[in-house]
């Protein structure tokens, strides 16, 4: 989290997805049941310095991915447009899509679905202290320059990354950017070089290689095997162990798993002092990872 500052997101997704083998277009995929659009989109919403999203898509796909944001409960997607020609005018779109007030644009492809909200704030945080920053990846293999089927160079690999996105840029320097590239009738691959252009340097900022593009088929089964991973994770067993005790006092209610029952003296504590009831809960918050009952109800709080 990065106080202060005050973010919008723009998410181009207007891309047909050819590559994919299928008439539906890229955004609207399902991957494990839901679009593969939304998986970015709830990520950006989840994160706090993010204060409205722009989403350009195909035009024929804008109704759909206004019902979708609405369903899902995307309070700031606050604008689904038509996407240009390419990504370069969709997210020129988008930025003219945007409300007034953020002073700081995150661009994400909308093709990304496994977006950490880790990674989104690390970008912000990076691009709002030195006015432009990308998620990177340093590069592992040999990459060798080819011309005409023969190798005409070997690259020094140590200086290369794979850019993701997020990227991440100051307003008026990405706007000023798009603008200028569209004068001069340059097509970029992505925004950073487009502000590269302008003589402004770009941060990076340490990629996640989970933070893939699904481009081809072969990208969404990947998806679909992590996703698959993720749930069999969610479902390992997990143990909590939960202890309570509580000292016998006169003129109160002995009350033992919700149960009153009839007796001379009662459990003394801040509380009903149920130990039974009390042990579950911190048997259940210990498994949860979510500390004790103490931590959750803490006896100095009035309100218990």
């Amino acid at each position: 989290m990065n106080p202060g500052v005050r973010a919008a997101a723009v998410v181009p997704a207007a891309g047909r997805g050819e590559r994919l083998g299928g008439p539906t277009p890229k955004g609207l995929v399902l991957l494990a049941g839901r679009p593969l659009v939304e998986y970015a989109l709830t990520t950006l919403q989840s994160v706090t310095e993010v204060e409205a999203i722009a989403v350009a898509v195909p035009p024929d796909a804008v109704d759909a991915v206004r019902d979708l944001a609405r369903g899902a409960g995307l309070s700031k997607v606050v604008a689904v447009i038509p996407g240009g020609a390419d990504r370069q005018a969709s997210v020129a779109a988008g930025l003219k899509a945007l409300p007034p007030g953020p002073d700081l644009v995150l661009v994400h492809d909308g093709a990304r679905p496994f977006l950490s909200r880790k990674l989104a704030s690390e970008v912000i945080a990076a691009a709002a202290r030195d006015g432009s920053a990308t998620a990177a990846l340093p590069v592992g293999e040999t990459i060798k320059q080819g011309e005409g089927g023969w190798v005409r160079a070997t690259l020094d690999r140590t200086a290369l990354h794979r850019i993701q996105t997020p990227q991440g840029f100051w307003r008026p320097l990405l706007e000023q950017a798009h603008a200028t590239a569209e004068r001069d009738g340059i097509r970029g691959t992505d925004d950073a070089v487009l502000v590269e252009r302008l003589g402004s340097p770009v941060r990076l900022v340490p990629g996640d290689p989970a933070n893939f593009k699904v481009t081809i088929p072969e990208d969404l089964t990947l998806a679909e095997a992590v996703l698959s991973r993720r749930h069999d994770a969610t479902r390992a067993p997990r143990v909590g162990v939960g202890f309570d005790c509580h000292r016998f006092a006169p003129a109160r209610a002995l009350v033992l798993g919700g149960v009153t029952v009839p007796h001379a003296r009662g459990l003394l504590g801040h509380s009903d002092a149920d130990v039974i009831a009390h042990a579950v809960m911190d048997a259940l918050l210990g498994a949860a990872g979510c500390g004790d009952i103490g931590q959750q109800f803490p006896p100095t709080d009035p309100a218990y």
